[in-house]
């Protein structure tokens, strides 16, 4: 979306795809500590839920690159958050703790399929992409190359057999590939260039919108959340060492808790 609409800079395209990592950084980093404070842990999954879908499917309106880098930000912070509360709903709500690793497991590898089933799925190297999003983004962009760009070119005067291999250095962001392809003009560059834009522009639109119906999903799920509070507790299930002592007692947890784990792990 940075490269196609906004800049073909490759300093300030990479400044500006960092909306989404650091977004999703300071997402998973921050709700690591309002999480648990004051209860309503069921009440901050679903408000993420509904502010990260809110937040995504408002890209489809943004049309300035400062509106889409902070809706991105905005909607990658919730996407950080809902990976951290998610990650720990699914594991403390297991009533055999023992067995935590197996549902954090399981959690971990349902996400992954469905985000790659989303955004990148391919039988192998030479077959076309099965992802939803990527698949609505290049139909999208097809359908607008052959009944918008290819008209628009033709009727500014490029020659049908330049079509192709102009579209392609202008995809490509070589503009003066394109400049170089017989019957080329500026004008004509200029008509392509605002053309491809529009069409991407588009896509992009529909695809955002697709997301919130992904969105309305979670938000369904997320209202049938459990509460978690009542499974707040000091236990430890499993410990990777022994607990320690020190003036012969043991620390790190208190005694009788101690006692309580080590039974539990010996039944």
């Amino acid at each position: 979306m940075v490269a196609t609409l906004f800049t073909s800079d490759l300093v300030k395209a990479g400044l500006l795809s960092c909306a989404i990592g650091g977004g999703v950084g300071a997402g998973q980093f921050s709700s690591s500590l309002w999480a648990t404070p004051g209860g309503f842990f069921r009440w901050k999954l679903f408000i993420s839920v509904v502010l990260c879908t809110a937040f995504a499917g408002g890209l489809a309106g943004a049309k300035t690159q400062a509106a889409a880098s902070a809706l991105a930000v905005l909607a990658a912070f919730f996407i950080g958050a809902l990976e951290s509360l998610a990650g720990v709903a699914v594991t403390i709500v297991i009533k055999d703790q023992t067995e935590i690793g197996v549902g954090a497991g399981v959690y971990g590898s349902l996400r992954s399929l469905a985000g790659v089933l989303a955004t990148s799925w391919r039988f192998s190297t030479d077959a076309p992409s099965a992802a939803i999003l990527h698949t609505i983004l290049t139909t999208k962009v097809t359908d607008s190359t052959e009944n918008q760009i290819v008209p628009a070119l033709l009727q500014a005067g490029l020659p049908p057999a330049s079509v192709e291999p102009f579209l392609a250095s202008l995809s490509a962001g070589n503009v003066e590939g394109a400049v170089a392809v017989p019957g080329a003009t500026e004008q004509i560059v200029g008509v392509g260039a605002a053309a491809l834009q529009a069409a991407y522009s588009n896509a992009f639109t529909l695809l955002y919108l697709v997301t919130i119906a992904f969105g309305g999903c979670s938000i369904i799920a997320a209202w049938f959340s459990p509460e978690l509070e009542k499974h707040y507790t000091g236990n430890v299930m499993r410990r990777l060492h022994k607990t320690g002592k020190r003036d012969g007692k043991p620390f790190g947890i208190d005694g009788e808790k101690v006692v309580e784990v080590e039974h539990r792990e010996k039944v």
